[in-house]
């Protein structure tokens, strides 16, 4: 989604970190081609941990 808003926001002529920041979710290669942060939740490994945590006797 940030792909598309900085796409889209540059045809309009405003340009990536001059005129807004954007921060995307998950580190994609889209992120280090338009040179744009990232947050990465960890889907696997959270899951993984609940899962162990429901099953476990604690």
């Amino acid at each position: 989604m940030a792909t598309g808003i900085i796409l889209g926001l540059k045809v309009l002529g405003y340009i990536h970190k001059k005129y807004f920041q954007m921060i995307g979710e998950e580190n994609t290669p889209y992120s280090e081609i338009l040179d744009f942060s990232t947050i990465d939740f960890f889907p696997h490994e959270i899951g993984k941990a609940v899962i162990n945590y429901i099953l476990s006797e604690a």
